[in-house]
């Protein structure tokens, strides 16, 4: 949408791991060959690259699989909820490894015919990422796994990518045999505050554009000092900003933009209160749609062209109406992973969302050029008159949130994550949520401080 506004040749950043994307920061460099070594020469088999989230773990590990090492056979998995005979299956299919037998047993068996057959030729690595999810138990199959037989060097190596809660847990009785074999190790730190402004001129370069066409330095520098060096974060800082300026057909980003984006991340408007950049968005798109389709009536028929203006009108018209609908009944239209405002605390499950009339935002109706929203059915509203321990409010889901730290923020625990997960039977899968979506919590139990 937005990026060929600003005469560039794609989405500048975007939110999901991309190689050729990689900024080389002094930490990215040292992460990088960190991982290089673990893969090539660590010989106790075992690496771990710890960092906070969002700070490029998993770009990392992209940019090595994309090398396609010699003598390095990889397999990734990005789901560490699995149990250890998925991730047997998960490891063996990304191997090439046939074996039909569910049995625990047969499944080893074949794994180590494939390393005995490699390995004089081949390095065999497995890649674990979120690894601060595994359960210990899994994480203790998984050293044993690792055990090489006496007088042989390890077969099967693994790297470990996870948070700091992982470097915390290997400190554990339990899993400290697998800390004290873990031989290269690295941490991915956020980028340093002279590197964020070269980070934003990076990521817009690589699509044909600079910071310095595009961003005005007041922007830039706000930017820096809310984005805390965490390169997710800047991208979606930087995405909104670039969001604003083109709905306010500016032709550079300004320090009001980045004002706004920085407002609208940190939750810093009431729920209710701002306005939407992606409507505003939506908006200027369907106002680029309707002048289009003006221009190309010009060589239609008279006739032709009042059917086509009375048909737009009337549903606009219709459109504009709808203010007084439910907001499950209104077709939404959004620019993919633009964060929402973080939570609507003061909107009760019990109320409903409303698009404003006419008169105080400009109705605007779904286009082409913006995906629609696909939402979960929406859970029932539950009735004021109900006791307060079954009263539910809506939260939206924030980037980076999971539903245990939904249940820690809002109920006070993370042990209140079957309170969260009972509450949302629309969840098909409560191990994925995405932002800006609607999640409800009970109103009992929580405090102004939990949600802090």
């Amino acid at each position: 949408m937005y990026y060929k506004y600003f005469n560039l040749n794609g989405p500048p950043f975007q939110f999901t791991p991309s190689a050729d994307v990689l900024y080389p920061s002094r930490s990215h460099q040292e992460a990088l060959a960190a991982l290089e070594w673990g893969l090539l020469h660590e010989p106790s088999g075992l690496t771990m690259l710890i960092g906070e989230p969002g700070t490029g773990k998993t770009t990392l590990i992209s940019s090595i699989l994309a090398r396609n090492l010699d003598h390095v056979r990889i397999a990734y998995v990005g789901n560490p909820k699995l149990s250890f005979d998925e991730i047997l299956q998960v490891v063996g299919r990304q191997l090439g490894i046939a074996c039909a037998s569910p049995q625990r047993l047969k499944r080893l068996d074949a794994l180590e015919q494939y390393l005995e057959a490699h390995r004089r030729r081949e390095r065999v690595t497995v890649v674990i990422d979120e690894a601060q999810v595994l359960p210990d138990d899994v994480v203790d199959e998984l050293r044993l796994l690792s055990n090489a037989a006496p007088g042989r060097q390890t077969a099967l190596r693994f790297v470990f990518v996870g948070q700091p809660e992982f470097l915390r847990r290997l400190e554990s009785p339990g899993l400290r045999q697998l800390n004290e074999r873990i031989g290269a190790r690295a941490m991915l730190n956020p980028l340093q505050p002279n590197e964020i402004g070269e980070y934003i001129d990076f990521r817009l370069r690589a699509r044909g554009g600079t910071a310095e066409d595009i961003f005005t330095s007041s922007a830039l520098k706000h930017i820096a000092e809310h984005s805390g060096g965490i390169p997710r974060r800047i991208n979606v800082l930087c995405h909104n900003a670039m969001l604003l300026a083109y709905t306010g057909n500016d032709t550079r980003v300004r320090a009001e933009h980045a004002r706004s984006a920085v407002a609208e991340y940190e939750n810093l408007f009431s729920a209710a209160a701002p306005r939407s950049m992606v409507l505003a968005a939506v908006r200027k798109s369907e106002r680029n749609w309707r002048a289009a389709a003006a221009v190309a009536a010009v060589g239609a028929a008279a006739v032709g062209a009042a059917c086509l203006w009375s048909l737009n009108s009337a549903r606009f018209r219709d459109y504009g109406s709808m203010s007084q609908a439910s907001a499950s009944d209104v077709p939404r239209a959004s620019v993919a992973a633009t964060p929402e405002p973080a939570n609507i605390d003061s909107i009760s499950a019990s109320s409903t969302t409303r698009i404003e009339p006419a008169s105080t935002v400009e109705a605007a109706a779904p286009t082409p050029a913006a995906p629609p929203i696909v939402e979960r059915a929406a859970r029932p509203p539950e009735h004021e008159s109900e006791p307060p321990e079954r009263r539910m409010r809506q939260v939206r889901v924030r980037f980076g949130d999971t539903v245990e730290q939904i249940a820690r923020r809002y109920l006070g625990s993370k042990q209140k994550i079957d309170v969260v997960i009972e509450a949302n039977p629309q969840l098909d899968d409560v191990n994925r949520i995405y932002p800006g979506e609607v999640i409800y919590v009970p109103e009992s139990g929580s405090s102004r401080t939990a949600r802090k």
